[in-house]
């Protein structure tokens, strides 16, 4: 159901854009915000509709609250490449490469809509584009009747029938509508710098994100390269919805797959920038104090590391897994097993899991949280996810990989359904997986050797860092 549900919004947001470009309305934002348009569905079809109350705030938030305009700190910024993360994580990356750009003696800058990350370009005392915001009295009023506008154009479109409860899709529009404010932020901003100059390129940060969906096409309609480097595993289905022109990608395999969805996309095979930032990031030795704190009683540590409820797996999904997980490592006592949260997880679905002693987690208030994951997959032994890139990752580090999906909600996700992962949807896989990898079985030995060769295929390993490599090729582009 899950999977026709999917077809169906899919098909009626097309079927809107239509509407909307034979009727002549602006299509820029909704198509822009179809990252959120998926989160809006998949709430609607957990029935986690927006309330009223929440409607009410959002259209006072929208009419009732100050606005705010922007403005440069210096107008001098002629720079050639202009980076421009609106995530921590972004930027964690993009450093790197701006270093490699710096090298080769090229103008370079960072520009974000994120208040706290200039904060960080101050500390790290890299050039930036300085934004000032003011507030100002101005209602959104232009951009209250243009969601309306948008939404009543749904008004007529079949609706979904769950078994349980009706999905209209002109509900998920007004939901969908509610996540703008980070993209109307990022073209104001976009239009000031590109009105006082015209970079040659433009660094987004995660490619899929409605900021990047925002910009990468005002950049095509400027003729300015858009490029965004990779950060894990692909929905590749959304290369339908972009307007990016480079994507620096973590090897053959992505190359592949992302010229089977389009033809629009150039892709560099540049090898994993999170393994080289890695290497080198904070959190090292914290981990590894921890581990070794945890191996003075423990001979093996297995990582766990879900995603949480959202895109992929349902709430329901989410609580379903960790049911089976608990069974596993209580079946389990010599395995001590570390919990590493992601943003979209939360303490209170691990309420009995936490009492367990062979029970370690690192929730969004833990010191260690704020490090890569990356030196927790390098350390333990083995990995239990849902389909996160933590998957990918551990491959690199030839580390046994379990996926776990009780309620068959992953089947879509290509890297879920790779051989070198151990599949479990029940009690008993998981327990028998698990087994496997202790004992070094025959299945764990042909699972790694499925594992080296998917890794050969989607990393690609150079004499250079992938940071030089993605500089040297803007290099070229820009020339």
């Amino acid at each position: 159901m899950k999977l026709m549900f999917s077809e169906w919004y899919g098909k009626n947001f097309d079927l809107l854009i239509s509407k909307l470009k034979a009727k002549d309305i602006d299509t820029e934002i909704i198509e822009s915000l179809y990252p959120a348009l998926e989160i809006s569905a998949l709430k609607l079809f957990d029935a986690k509709a927006i309330s009223k109350l929440q409607k009410l705030k959002w259209n006072y938030w929208l009419l009732g609250k100050k606005s705010e305009t922007y403005h440069l700190q210096n107008k001098n910024i002629e720079y050639d490449v202009i980076l421009w993360p609106s995530q921590p994580k972004h930027y964690t990356l993009q450093l790197p490469v701006y270093h490699q750009l710096k090298k080769l003696n090229i103008k370079v800058a960072f520009v974000t809509n994120t208040r706290l990350l200039q904060e960080d370009f101050k500390r790290d005392k890299v050039d930036y584009i300085e934004i000032i915001i003011h507030k100002i009295f101005k209602t959104r009023f232009k951009q209250f009747l243009q969601n309306i506008k948008i939404a009543k154009q749904a008004v007529d479109f079949p609706v979904f029938d769950t078994g349980k409860h009706k999905i209209h899709f002109e509900s998920i529009i007004r939901d969908t509508l509610t996540y703008r404010e980070p993209c109307d932020k990022s073209a104001a901003i976009y239009e000031l710098i590109v009105s006082h100059y015209k970079p040659k390129m433009i660094f987004l940060g995660y490619c899929f994100s409605t900021v990047a969906f925002s910009i990468d096409r005002k950049c095509r309609k400027d003729f300015i390269l858009t490029g965004t480097l990779q950060m894990g595993r692909l929905n590749y289905y959304f290369f339908k919805y972009s307007s990016l022109d480079i994507y620096y990608g973590y090897g053959k395999d992505i190359s592949n797959n992302i010229a089977k969805t389009t033809n629009t996309v150039s892709t560099v095979e540049v090898g994993s920038l999170k393994m080289e930032v890695t290497m080198q990031s904070a959190g090292k030795s914290e981990v590894q104090a921890l581990i070794n704190k945890i191996h003075e009683t423990y001979k093996t540590i297995g990582l766990i590391a879900f995603s949480g409820p959202g895109l992929a797996v349902s709430f329901k999904g989410h609580e379903e897994n960790l049911t089976i997980v608990k069974e596993a490592i209580t079946a389990h006592p010599e395995v001590f097993f570390v919990i590493k949260f992601h943003g979209k997880d939360h303490l209170h679905y691990y309420t009995e899991i936490k009492q367990l002693p062979n029970v370690y987690i690192i929730d969004q208030a833990h010191p260690i949280y704020k490090f890569d994951i990356m030196h927790l997959i390098k350390l333990c032994d083995f990995l239990i996810s849902g389909a996160s890139t933590t998957l990918m990752e551990a491959s690199y580090w030839y580390k046994p990989a379990i996926s776990v999906d009780k309620l068959g909600e992953l089947k879509t996700i290509e890297l879920a359904t790779e051989d070198f992962i151990y599949k479990c949807n029940n009690q008993s896989n998981l327990n028998q997986s698990i087994d496997s990898i202790l004992k070094k079985d025959a299945v764990n030995i042909n699972k790694l050797e499925l594992m080296k060769e998917y890794s050969d295929r989607s990393f690609t390993k150079s004499e250079h860092q992938p940071s030089e490599l993605v500089a040297l090729d803007v290099q070229k582009r820009i020339a």
